[in-house]
């Protein structure tokens, strides 16, 4: 067998984290309870209910809690040694007590209050695992309502850009142009969540998911995309931003009506226009706001002139 072979056999049969971790809390028991024998000290008999758990009860906080009641029985050296050992630990997992808790632990002489100092950190580094623990599974479910309204648009735009190529199919967009605009405006605000989201997805914790990524707050944000795609459009069917880069409608002469008819290239630049509307949570309300700054410029003119 080959040596890649060989390692990939090894960690089959390599024990979980879990039952690796819980090994390690037997074994220490263990000692501790023969010591405890051996001096007719009694022993928290807690400690082997919770690391003998099983079936459905297995779980990770039964192991903290066992070894935290270890800790009382741990020499003033043992723990020295897994003070040292478990502050690494926390500085790796991002523990923001760790200094104040090592320097704490360094000044003071008094043995159980080290052991207390000891504890603390303990406690801190199992609810660091346990809070990661939950922000992944809040990530994998903000991830996957974000995975299904993705497709739902990614079907709706499918379809338009299956329209786009017939002659019925564009002219009923573009006839249809401010619905198309709203849409736009929601698949822009779609695009500014997901790529937030995969931008900060190993940093983001618990709290912003529930504040940035959940089902009403998407909504919430979807709404708002389409608002100011709308809003903007109106602007742009005002004459109130004009340029090349932005669409120039017209008046559809033939029907002698006030519908606009977009051109090619104009529609394409609406949809755009549309779609960077929604994905930016700035770009309508900025321009509202030079737009209400002209208004009292205006006002303050005609006053003056009165």
């Amino acid at each position: 067998m080959s040596n890649g072979n060989s390692r990939r056999s090894d960690l089959n049969f390599s024990p979980p984290l879990w039952e690796a971790y819980r090994i390690w809390l037997r074994v220490l028991a263990e000692k501790k309870q023969a010591e405890c024998r051996d001096a007719g000290r009694p022993f928290d008999p807690k400690i082997m209910e919770k690391i003998e758990v099983s079936g459905p009860k297995r779980n990770w906080e039964s192991l903290y809690e066992a070894e935290q009641r270890l800790a009382h029985y741990l020499s003033i050296e043992e723990i020295e040694a897994e003070f040292a050992r478990r502050a690494e630990e926390a500085r790796h997992l991002g523990v923001k007590s760790v200094d104040a808790l090592e320097e704490q632990f360094n000044k003071e002489k008094g043995a159980e209050f080290r052991r207390t100092i000891f504890v603390a950190l303990l406690d801190d580094v199992h609810f660091r695992y346990i809070k990661r623990t939950l922000d992944r599974k809040t990530r994998r479910e903000a991830g996957s309502l974000l995975n299904a309204i993705g497709v739902v648009m990614l079907v709706l735009t499918l379809a338009g850009a299956i329209a786009l190529a017939f002659p019925d199919g564009r002219t009923f967009l573009q006839v249809h142009h401010a619905a198309v605009v709203m849409f736009m405006g929601v698949l822009g605000a779609f695009l500014s969540r997901m790529i937030s989201f995969q931008g900060s997805m190993l940093a983001i914790d618990y709290d912003d998911l529930r504040n940035g990524y959940s089902g009403w707050t998407i909504l919430v944000r979807l709404i708002v995309g389409s608002f100011c795609a709308i809003i903007f459009y109106f602007l742009i069917v005002g004459n109130l931003v004009s340029g090349d880069l932005f669409p120039k409608p017209e008046k559809d002469r033939s029907a002698n009506s006030a519908s606009l008819s977009f051109p090619d290239v104009n529609f394409a630049k609406l949809m755009i226009w549309s779609t960077l509307a929604g994905f930016s949570e700035r770009l309508v309300p900025e321009r509202l706001t030079k737009l209400d700054a002209v208004v009292a410029e205006a006002k303050g003119t005609k006053v003056g002139a009165a």
